[in-house]
């Protein structure tokens, strides 16, 4: 039974190590290998972030500069109107009149276009297509006071309901380079959503573009959602527009849920230029998308190599297997006595050396359990002759054949006798069994009736059965079924048989003896009311030379070889013992 236990326990173990050496690099590369992918795709990110950022700003200043381009005008027309007669101030005023025309024709996206001299005062102003008669000095504005120191001006970002407005402005200068002048212009920043919306990422990644108060100056997303909530309470977003805790001026791969809700990837970079920032965001589901894939496939691509790895490491522990169970077929069928058997293993390396050690064993084996029948048949042989002649002579000194004996030395002979029948029955079993093994036992078999011969031994084993008041009870039903046997030996399983079933059973018991057909076969049952016997006991009762031993069958007498013998008469007559308790 602890053999079945640990059966195929070696073959799991030989499959444990394969699939773990197989599995631990493969795990290792894979983990190690979607790490770096990982890390290799933030990476990407980040840098197609930067630039749609980098190209976003490009996009910006070319516009803007377009814009102040076409603003840097050199005129040859006097810097002070006031010093002019009426009719070259006409002339002047006319001018700039029909020059705001064309510069609002040419550039497009200009709401309102101002002309002033350099002292500040306003010379023209044109708001959409109208003149404005009301003229002032704009000499306290900060695009004045930039625009006349030679520097180009900026304004803040302002939000109408046409949309974000920006101004402008830039100096006029005559032929000498000298200053003149400032135009100044309010442009309508709509086209500069066009701009943006052009640069996309992914599928649906996007940039936009807040003013320093992290208000949008373009569509969010791209959706044409006209979102104008304040951005700033967003913390990511708070320190892009004002340039805090960012890598040379930008802020990259993090991630947040907007204003929408999605988790992106986040990015932003200020336009300090402007006071503007550019912002990135990418849905992280779309910016992972391609790290979903490879999850896929690396997936894929490891349950197919676990499959892999399972049908190999099967067939590896099949082939590392299947010369051990060849070793261990033939190690039982050695234990089993089949001496005859002969391990055929072809593996060109250990396992087939120790498969010629087993056939040399087995070899070696066989001579010395020839060799031990030899000298036990022998042996028996000759112990078989003086154990006869002591026990006919102790016969005839009990009978009286030499003269009397004295009644004092009589129980001592009836001693020695007895222990000579004990020893007579030994050499009669060991020749039984040597006979056996050595292929000797001659079955001769032929139909006859079993009932006869139970008949004949169950009055032969009377007196013993009522030494001890024990009912011999026999229900012939049955009893004309003829079987096969050899008529002789099939007397000595009886008797055993039946005279065990006397010896074990208590006084003032009962045996039953009956018959049962099972197909070809007549069963007989020779069933006892005796102490009973384990499962270990029943396992091992045909065993050669056992007996169950316990403090209650310990003076009964016995060589252990009974049973053997029966079994093995028994199968060589065709047949099957069993016992059940």
């Amino acid at each position: 039974m602890k053999n079945k236990k640990y059966l195929g326990k070696f073959k799991i173990k030989i499959y444990k190590i394969l699939i773990f050496i197989s599995l631990i690099p493969l795990l290792i590369i894979s983990i190690s290998s979607l790490y770096f992918v990982i890390q290799t795709r933030q990476q990407n990110i980040a840098e197609l972030q930067n630039l749609a950022i980098e190209n976003t700003i490009e996009r910006v200043n070319r516009f803007i500069d377009d814009k102040m381009e076409s603003l840097n005008l050199v005129l040859d027309t006097p810097g002070d109107l006031s010093t002019m007669d009426l009719a070259t101030r006409e002339q002047v005023i006319d001018f700039y009149k029909h020059l705001s025309e064309n510069l609002q024709s040419s550039l497009g996206d200009i709401s309102e276009i101002t002309f002033t001299d350099k002292f500040g005062k306003e010379i023209v102003k044109r708001s959409g297509v109208h003149l404005v008669s009301n003229l002032n000095y704009i000499n306290h504005k900060p695009e004045f006071i930039i625009a006349v120191k030679g520097q180009e001006y900026f304004g803040p970002v302002e939000h109408t309901i046409l949309g974000p407005t920006m101004v402008l402005a830039s100096q006029i200068e005559n032929k000498d380079r000298e200053i003149i002048g400032i135009i100044t212009v309010k442009i309508n920043l709509r086209r500069i959503n066009s701009i943006v919306s052009m640069l996309t990422l992914g599928t649906s990644g996007y940039v936009y573009i807040l003013d320093d108060q992290g208000r949008l100056i373009t569509n969010y997303g791209g959706t044409g959602t006209g979102v104008r909530d304040n951005l700033l309470s967003f913390n990511l977003i708070k320190d892009v527009v004002k340039n805090k805790n960012t890598h040379n001026g930008l802020v990259n791969f993090e991630t947040f849920d907007n204003i929408a809700g999605d988790e992106v990837v986040f990015a932003g970079c200020p336009l300090e230029r402007f006071n503007w920032s550019i912002i990135s965001e990418w849905p992280r589901d779309d910016a992972f998308s391609v790290i979903d894939n490879i999850l896929k496939i690396s997936f894929m691509v490891v349950l197919f190599t676990l499959l892999l790895v399972i049908f190999v490491s099967l067939f590896m522990v099949n082939q590392i297997i299947k010369p051990i169970k060849i070793l261990s077929e033939g190690a039982k069928a050695i234990s089993k006595g089949d001496l005859e058997h002969r391990i055929n293993l072809k593996t060109a390396d250990e396992f087939e050396v120790l498969g010629d050690r087993f056939n040399e064993m087995i070899k070696i084996l066989k001579e010395n359990h020839k060799l031990r029948d030899e000298f036990v048949f022998i042996a028996a042989h000759e112990l078989r002759t003086p154990v006869t002649a002591i026990k006919g002579y102790l016969s005839m000194i009990l009978d009286g054949s030499f003269g009397p004996v004295s009644e004092k030395i009589k129980p001592n002979i009836k001693i020695i006798n007895q222990s000579n029948e004990r020893l007579v029955q030994l050499v009669q079993d060991l020749l039984e069994v040597a006979r056996s093994e050595a292929g000797k036992m001659k079955i001769e078999l032929t139909p006859l009736l079993l009932s006869e011969n139970i008949e004949i031994i169950l009055n032969e084993l009377k007196s013993l059965s009522d030494q001890k008041n024990i009912s011999l009870i026999y229900n012939k039903d049955l009893a004309g079924r003829k079987v096969n046997a050899d008529p002789y030996k099939i007397k000595e399983v009886l008797t055993n048989v039946i005279g065990n079933a006397i010896k074990y059973t208590l006084d003032n018991g009962d045996i039953e003896i009956s018959h049962e057909i099972s197909g070809e076969f007549l069963i007989t049952h020779i069933k006892d009311h005796g102490l009973g016997m384990t499962a270990e006991q029943v396992q091992k009762l045909f065993s050669k030379f056992y007996r169950v031993q316990t403090k209650e069958t310990a003076d009964i007498e016995g060589t252990g070889l009974g049973l053997f013998i029966c079994k093995e008469i028994i199968e060589r007559m065709g047949g099957k013992i069993w016992v059940k308790s």
